[in-house]
């Protein structure tokens, strides 16, 4: 097929994705508030980082929290000691995440399409459906460490895929280096595991390729001297704690292992059960907008792997980066959305090559797959201004303010492009409108969260609960009873208070016997009686006062009958 001239978008493809998807990140990342179970948790160790609490071991309300290496909380804190200790300034890193992660897929989408327009296509396709898709937005766009994971992994597997095809031992060297920093990144986010995904697609690539002389090639290798120069000052810091034997058993063994096979002492899978197919299941709803076309994808994948051509490498290395590590999860321990986030590049890769090979020229199937997805972005691109504006309004009880306007605008936006996309569909440039309904969704996104996020801040964010305890707590003692790490997060990013943490009857009965006007603060079920609070009515305490949020946690404090 003879295309026209390359237009400007897709020349400079890398620019186009960033402006494109900068709205989006602007409105996620600044617009609201900390919002649970996550985000208070991170924002409070960041915060403790920024007032010094040390550099190697993350702190939680005073105590250690070695969930996961620190790189989250050092670039978080560092962004808090300059701009302010705001939610906004705690996701600042999350734009460098994000930009590195889409630049990272769309370039290796590019690369493996073979450049030129076709990689043009590719490499803004597949960025756009990172920078977009349900499940790698959220956690672009969220202050936790899988966003850092996420880029490691992106960044890990576009090294590596140049690496492979470099052609110099110059160009080799830089590349695997590039690897190498990306393994590094993944890991001092959280840990072995970003090693593992990575690790899985380049081997089973390199067993499918039968291209085992590889491994002999010392330019693979000596990037793990980078990591040590990287990773190794981290973990001698560790090991100066005091309690560095049983601090380095729980980041390297407890919440590693324990996260795959039942560990004593380790309840990951208490609160996030797997079972197995249940990342088959919900994948499609993890990939929309963009599930139609990663179906057609799949689809020209099993031919592309299997067909000699210029193209089959590159199938194979996104089916490589795809499907081992959705096997490693689906048979692990626990689960979670989010674990599956540095998995999707390779799908993403995939719908890249599927647009640059064959969206000029789709069959029946990839028309519908193409159809079908136009009509979600329609339906996101109507119903998420409007369902944003109106739960808006019926919070609020306002009829019309501002937001309307520009949601207005927006959906005049989405619709608009939609319409090009179909235009360019129609007169057969099928891949270029797969690449405008990329920037119609990024509208519809910035419409449908931009007005509705007010709301849901008032269900997420815990800060009313945390501004009525700082003044509570001016009054009088105040404990907190059989805390979540939430709430001690909460209250000690907000307001910096740390109240006296109580664990059983017995330290609730001696701590009430010696200050009889304390306060005692616990998280209530979500409806109906029982949780921590019965125990304190069970003791003789009296509920005296409520801190809901609405839609939200419940809180209760308690305190001696007079």
């Amino acid at each position: 097929m003879t295309f026209p001239a390359m237009p400007l978008s897709l020349r400079f493809w890398p620019v186009t994705l960033i402006l494109a998807l900068l709205p989006v990140w602007g409105v996620g990342l600044f617009a609201r508030g900390l919002w649970t179970p996550d985000e208070p948790r991170e924002a409070a160790i960041a915060g403790a980082m920024a007032d010094g609490a040390g550099w190697a071991v993350p702190v939680l309300a005073g105590v250690p929290f070695c969930e996961k290496p620190p790189l989250t909380y050092w670039l978080a804190g560092a962004s808090i000691s300059i701009f302010g200790r705001n939610p906004p300034a705690a996701r600042i890193p999350n734009l460098l995440w994000a930009a590195l992660a889409v630049l990272a897929v769309g370039g290796l989408a590019a690369a493996a399409a073979g450049g030129g327009r076709s990689g043009a296509v590719a490499g803004l396709v597949a960025g756009l459906a990172m920078g977009t898709s349900e499940l790698t937005a959220q956690v672009l766009i969220w202050l936790a460490s899988d966003a850092p994971l996420t880029t490691g992994v992106c960044v890990t597997l576009f090294g590596a895929w140049r690496g492979l095809n470099a052609t110099t031992t110059r160009s080799r060297l830089g590349w695997y280096l590039l690897m190498h920093a990306g393994l590094a990144l993944g890991f001092l986010a959280k840990n072995i595991v970003a090693w593992v995904f990575p690790g899985l697609a380049f081997i089973a690539f390199l067993v499918w390729e039968w291209r085992f002389r590889e491994l002999l090639r010392w330019e693979l290798w000596i990037g793990f001297g980078l990591q040590a120069v990287l990773i190794g000052p981290w973990i001698w810091g560790v090991a100066q704690h005091p309690d560095a034997r049983q601090l380095l058993k729980v980041f390297f063994y407890d919440n590693l292992v324990g996260r795959f096979i039942p560990v004593e002492g380790v309840s990951y899978q208490d609160g996030h059960r797997n079972w197995l197919g249940k990342y088959l299941v919900e994948l499609p709803a993890f990939l929309l907008p963009w599930t139609f076309l990663a179906a057609a994808a799949v689809r020209r994948a099993w031919a592309g792997c299997l067909i000699a051509g210029p193209d089959r490498a590159g199938w194979r290395f996104a089916v490589a980066a795809l499907v081992p590590a959705i096997a490693l999860l689906s048979v692990s321990n626990t689960a979670r959305g989010i674990y599956l986030a540095p998995v999707l590049p390779g799908m993403m890769v995939a719908i890249g090559l599927w647009a640059a090979r064959h969206g000029g020229q789709p069959d029946r199937f990839e028309r519908g797959c193409l159809w079908g997805t136009g009509a979600l972005v329609v339906v996101l691109a109507i119903l998420g201004p409007v369902a944003g504006q109106g739960l808006s309004m019926w919070w609020q009880g306002v009829a019309l303010n501002l937001a309307l306007v520009v949601d207005a605008g927006l959906w005049v936006g989405g619709i608009f492009l939609t319409g090009l996309a179909v235009r360019r569909a129609l007169i057969g440039h099928w891949a270029e409108g797969a690449a405008l309904l990329g920037g119609a969704v990024a509208l519809a996104l910035v419409g449908g969260i931009s007005t509705g996020l007010a709301v849901v801040d008032r269900w997420q964010d815990p800060a009313p609960m945390t501004r009525a305890m700082a003044e509570i707590a001016k009054n009088g003692p105040v404990a907190i009873y059989q805390p979540d790490e939430t709430t001690l997060a909460a209250l000690d990013w907000q307001e910096r208070l740390r109240p006296n943490v109580l664990t059983t009857p017995a330290q609730v009965v001696a701590l009430v016997s010696a200050q009889p006007n304390v306060r005692i603060l616990v998280k209530q079920p979500r409806s109906g009686p029982g949780g921590p609070g019965q125990s304190l009515l069970d003791l003789g305490l009296l509920e005296v006062q409520r801190l809901d949020i609405p839609g939200g946690r419940r809180h209760a404090l308690f305190a001696r009958k007079p």
